[in-house]
């Protein structure tokens, strides 16, 4: 058995209105609810990325956030500037094709071996990881190791939950303001 009801003449008016008026608070309250849980994530990753510990302002307000409420879509995105930021969110190994040249840390340098502004010169070291050396000052400048491994530093994942798990609580409030 099929039952079909339809409302015309004012009485249908009514009720589409009150429920295009109901959709529209629904919607405005989502997009509340997602731009302080936006907000909060912002904080709290930007947070989490500075209590890692060595991770200045580049890394820091590289993180940013972005709210796009086009009904019937919603989405809360974050974004880093820095591409291999996620890495400290999961930790890696990174392999040298054979070697990563890692700068020695107490020159200071922050370009690859192959930018290096000078000469260099590979020095093997028995039994220990060989070295470039300048062939300007003759001082190392880098390190050739196998791999590194990075460990997890941020946790996004766990910032980004906590949040999500408080969504429905500002969605309420967003919805009795109005």
């Amino acid at each position: 058995m099929n039952l079909t009801l339809s409302l015309i003449g004012d009485a249908g008016s009514a009720i589409k209105n009150a429920m295009d008026m109901s959709s529209k608070q629904v919607w405005r309250a989502a997009g509340k609810a997602a731009n302080q849980a936006a907000s909060q994530m912002q904080t709290g990753l930007r947070n989490d990325i500075a209590s890692a510990g060595k991770f200045g302002g580049k890394w820091i307000d590289g993180l940013t956030t972005q709210v796009v409420n086009n009904p019937p879509n919603l989405s809360i995105t974050v974004t880093h500037s820095i591409p291999f930021a996620s890495i400290f969110d999961t930790g890696a190994v990174i392999t040298g094709k054979p070697l990563l040249w890692i700068p020695l840390s107490y020159t200071g340098l922050t370009v690859k071996a192959s930018q290096f502004g000078g000469g260099l010169v590979r020095v093997n070291r028995g039994g220990k990881p060989p070295l470039l050396i300048s062939t300007e000052d003759h001082k190392p400048k880098y390190v050739g190791v196998a791999s590194v491994t990075l460990k997890k530093l941020f946790h996004f994942s766990a910032v980004i939950d906590k949040v999500m798990s408080g969504f429905d609580a500002l969605f309420a409030a967003a919805m009795k303001a109005k």
